[in-house]
């Protein structure tokens, strides 16, 4: 079965996005930490983080160009999973661990993400 054209514009978005914040994190990670308030620097992994993002937003890229569910879904159901946990992950952050909460966009990015991913998983396996 053909996927929608929507589902084929959101994959190319979620790459826009993911490409943005990879580059962001690859090439300037100390000035992003420091726009969050956040005093904890590891260029080193704030870089590979950014590689990535980089790397989860080519593989939406390439699902842009499949026609089939087929072709795309695991690349959804991957992007759910790296959303999802992503969130928790953050939300844990910011409750115990001090995250700074000036990075609360972050959070608004990946919950708008990760539904529209589900959104477009039920509808395309309709």
């Amino acid at each position: 079965m053909p996927i929608s054209r929507g589902c084929k514009f959101y994959l190319a978005i979620d790459f826009i996005i993911a490409l943005i914040f990879g580059l962001i994190f690859l090439f300037l990670p100390e000035d992003f930490l420091i726009f969050i308030n956040w005093g904890f620097f590891d260029p080193v992994a704030m870089r590979i983080l950014g590689i990535a993002i980089i790397s989860l937003g080519a593989g939406s890229l390439i699902a842009a160009f499949e026609d089939t569910w087929s072709e795309v879904r695991a690349t959804m159901e991957m992007e759910v999973v790296w959303l999802l946990f992503g969130e928790i992950t953050l939300i844990i952050s910011h409750v115990f661990f001090l995250f700074p909460w000036e990075a609360w966009f972050i959070d608004v990015i990946m919950i708008v993400l990760l539904i529209g991913f589900i959104f477009f998983i039920l509808k395309e396996r309709e």
